[in-house]
């Protein structure tokens, strides 16, 4: 066969594995009504509550309108670069500019589509000059099975991390020049763009490769030398691991500013170490049944039955190389420990315990099956019928004897056995046929079979996954961006807006969907990100928003907070008391606009007092220390109240409060760590309380004539019997005046642009209502001056009883010059050492 003809059969093949996994996502959409092609949209888990927002932000931002660095519509403001570099640095992501805001699940089918496709060329490519005797047939079902397989079915949702999986092919065919022909910088590069594209899959596809060099070079030894070439290994290992390394490097012009703007959030979890086991080993087998759920806390490795009676095949085949079957095996077991035993796992998810979305690495185990697998493909010819039949019968008898022990969705289970016994028949068909014309039918055939059992086993996956109507997203996505219009400021004027009604509508306000500051470009104060600053979301623990710093929540509001923080707007349902209804503005999406009229401005005089201002843990005692610490003189505008009376009920306690005076008003909170309880406020719709995910923390409580009522309930009385509620009043009247008194020493001339601020203000010290950061560089009067913490957590600026000083500040991006510097030196050293490479070649 010439080399032309293979060629274009390659490209042919190509091509093919570009189009057909897409082509099946399209008719995955279809059969399940998803949009584009039905009512049901395509956001789903994070996507929906997270990524949504953040793409809508990133179009502002494309546009001109937002700021990559910074902004103050992350919570009450921060750096973007860690989420950037987590969930927004895809370029794919640059098509997002060409969507208006209400077409957002057309962006999302669009880049999913296109990921997908792009896993099934990329794989293409790799195998392709793996396997031999590559035919189109068998490219399409390898790139098919990587696009389509369990990781991808069910990570659809989590678009930034296939961005991984579309790369990893490429880099480990990098790694096989770099073994064959000693290619250094192709190499290089890509281990630079899997870490721009997404650092989180770049982090495990650097940690895989390393892993692959071994396996690669052990074998390729044996091989060679039919023995394993230390010195030979050695040599080629020094060379290789020092390219990544300059890869990673490379990177850093991008990824250590996004190392420095992570370190601000999650640290490393303790105890990663501690030694347990997902499940048991059995559950590894059972993740070879069609259909298998993903995510999963079970080890599914499903990625068709045809490829599992491949992988079967190869470790009992007596014509494959013992050495090649063990270095294999080894490389597998080494990929399925990392799945099985926890320390490891959590070294694969960057030192950490990840509480949702397991085993976020499972498309590198499932590289490996494909490899092993594809490896008997390759030589179809070669197989033998008693084998086959062999590990056909071994695998229908595994999947019965598990049944028995924990039984299978039985459509699942005979459909798997049906499978495994055409495909081995079709299998064998092919081998004994000489008719080409019958060999074609054949392998068009089996090729059918197997799309049709990745699209089944995918609708098996999905099923149930998406549920929400497109259209109810797209008439939330227009009124809201009418309802944020109309008060968004004309001039330059800044103030936060909040709300009690997310776009999921949760009446109880425990929604997930926080971020929606981002997606409309409004400074607000709750958020929900991985990426999220740790000292801004203990600063909304300690004021009594939430309780944990992941996720930050705005349930309910909190007057002396919001006021502080300047919350002039609140989209609420219902009113509250110190907002004032806002009749001239529409109501949209079930939200009226409530005005809060003394809301502080961003900046404002505060007394030397406020750096001596810490959180106790008691929210209502940490706000009146902040109000004295501005002013310089004591400010309770929150006292303890005591007066009610409690009794017990017949799942919880009733709390019946009397005695309020009219310009009080009632918060609660209840302490403790492990709360899982349900609230009912003057006898109205029952609320969940609880730590962790939702984590509540202070609520008010509305009065009638002078009196209220708080119930709660648990399933277990023990819960109830270890409560010690808190009951405080703020005295509304006390409220007004102190922030009357501060708003008498707020700045002038305030604007803020996408990056820098910028006012005068006259005092000792002026207080900014933004996060404590020192990569902003504050300027007094042309004088560069270090801030300071106020209230252990805001922006403190000295002016020395300046009269009218001219502040600026602009952030900068930390690290961004040390990561450039590395980046070029990086490039320099590679460049050099190719250079020098080629150089010592030609004097040979």
């Amino acid at each position: 066969m010439s080399d032309k003809y293979t060629l274009l059969r390659r490209r042919v093949g190509y091509l093919l594995s570009f189009f057909i996994p897409g082509i099946l996502y399209i008719v995955l959409c279809v059969v399940n009504n998803i949009y584009p092609f039905g009512s049901t949209t395509n956001l789903a888990h994070d996507l929906n509550i997270q990524y949504t927002d953040f793409f809508l932000y990133f179009r502002e931002v494309l546009l001109g309108n937002a700021d990559i660095s910074y902004s103050f519509s992350k919570s009450i403001g921060g750096s973007l670069v860690a989420l950037f570099g987590y969930y927004l640095s895809s370029p794919l992501n640059l098509l997002i500019v060409f969507f208006s805001v209400d077409k957002l699940q057309l962006f999302i089918f669009t880049v999913t589509a296109l990921k997908i496709a792009l896993c099934g060329l990329t794989f293409s490519v790799f195998i392709a000059n793996k396997m031999k005797n590559c035919q189109i047939w068998q490219m399409i079902i390898c790139s098919s099975a990587y696009a389509f397989t369990q990781y991808m079915v069910g990570q659809m949702s989590n678009l930034p991390w296939l961005d991984g999986v579309y790369l990893l092919p490429l880099l480990l065919l990098a790694v096989d020049r770099f073994i064959e022909k000693n290619s250094k910088f192709p190499l290089y590069i890509l281990v630079i763009i899997t870490i721009i594209f997404n650092w989180y899959t770049g982090y495990m596809n650097c940690l895989f490769i390393a892993i692959y060099f071994l396996y690669q070079i052990v074998l390729h030894s044996y091989e060679k030398y039919r023995k394993l070439n230390i010195g030979i290994i050695v040599r080629k290992a020094i060379p290789f691991y020092l390219t990544e390394l300059l890869g990673v490097l490379g990177s850093m012009f991008f990824f250590l500013p996004v190392v420095f703007a992570q370190m601000g959030g999650r640290g490393t979890d303790e105890k990663i170490f501690e030694f347990s086991t997902n499940g048991s080993l059995l559950n590894i087998l059972r993740g070879f049944m069609i259909g298998s759920a993903n995510p999963s806390r079970e080890i599914t490795l499903y990625c068709s039955t045809v490829l599992m009676i491949m992988l079967g095949y190869f470790f009992i085949d007596r014509s494959i190389a013992i050495y090649e079957k063990v270095i294999s095996g080894v490389f597998l077991g080494v990929m399925v420990a990392s799945l099985f035993f926890a320390p490891l796992e959590h070294i694969w998810v960057g030192f950490k315990f990840e509480g949702s979305y397991a085993y976020r690495f499972l498309y590198l185990v499932i590289t490996v099956v494909i490899m092993i697998s594809c490896r008997v493909l390759d030589r179809l010819h070669e197989i033998e019928k008693r084998t086959i039949w062999k590990f056909a019968f071994i695998s229908i008898i595994t999947f019965l004897s598990l049944d028995l022990l924990k039984q299978f969705d039985a459509k699942r289970l005979w459909i798997e056995i049906s499978l495994i016994l055409l495909y081995t028949i079709l299998l064998l068909w092919t081998k004994s046929n000489k008719k080409k014309r019958n060999v074609i039918i054949l392998h068009i055939s089996m090729t059918l079979l197997f799309m049709a059992e990745i699209l089944f086993n995918a609708k098996i996956v999905i099923a149930g996954v998406y549920q929400g109507d497109s259209e109810d997203y797209t008439a939330y996505v227009q009124k809201e961006s009418e309802l944020i219009d109309q008060i968004r400021p004309e001039d330059e004027a800044f103030y936060r807006i909040e709300k009690t009604l997310n776009r999921d509508n949760s009446v109880t306000h425990d929604s997930y969907i926080a971020n929606e500051s981002m997606a409309y470009l409004y400074s607000g104060i709750q958020q929900y990100t991985s990426s999220y600053d740790k000292g801004t979301s203990e600063l909304l623990i300690n004021l009594g928003y939430c309780r944990s710093d992941f996720p930050s929540f705005y349930h309910d509001p909190i007057l002396p907070a919001d006021s502080l923080l300047g919350v002039r707007y609140l989209l609420s349902e219902k009113d509250y008391q110190g907002y004032e209804l806002c009749s001239d503005y529409d109501a949209y999406n079930g939200k009226s606009v409530y005005e809060n009229p003394y809301a502080l401005p961003l900046a404002f005089c505060a007394s030397d007092d406020i750096t001596d201002v810490f959180s106790s843990g008691n929210p209502f005692e940490y706000m009146n220390d902040i109000y004295s610490g501005i002013l310089g003189e004591s400010c309770m505008i929150y006292e303890p109240f005591n007066n009610y009376r409690s009794r017990e009920t017949d799942n919880g306690l009733r709390y019946e409060i009397e005695g309020l005076m009219e310009n009080q008003i009632l918060y609660v909170r209840i302490p403790g760590d492990s709360l899982n309880l349900e609230i009912s406020r003057n006898g109205e719709e029952w609320q969940p309380y609880q730590t962790g995910w939702l984590n509540h923390n202070v609520f008010p409580v509305e009065k009638e004539h002078g009196n209220a009522s708080v119930e709660i309930k648990s399933e277990t009385m023990e819960d109830i019997n270890d409560i010690k509620i808190q009951f405080y009043v703020l005295d509304y009247n006390k409220l007004v005046a102190a922030l009357e008194k501060i708003e008498n020493g707020s700045s002038e001339n305030l604007k803020i642009g996408q990056a820098e601020i910028s006012f005068t203000a006259s005092g000792d010290n002026v207080l900014l209502t933004i996060p404590y950061d020192p990569s902003w560089k504050v300027n007094v009067n042309g004088e560069r001056i270090e801030a300071v913490k106020g209230a252990d957590a805001f922006m403190l600026i000295p002016l020395n009883g300046a009269d009218n000083a001219k502040v600026t500040m602009e952030y900068h991006v930390k690290g961004q010059t040390a990561g450039m510097f590395l980046s070029v030196l990086s490039f320099v050293v590679i460049i050099g050492w190719i250079i020098i490479g080629i150089k010592g070649r030609e004097k040979m």
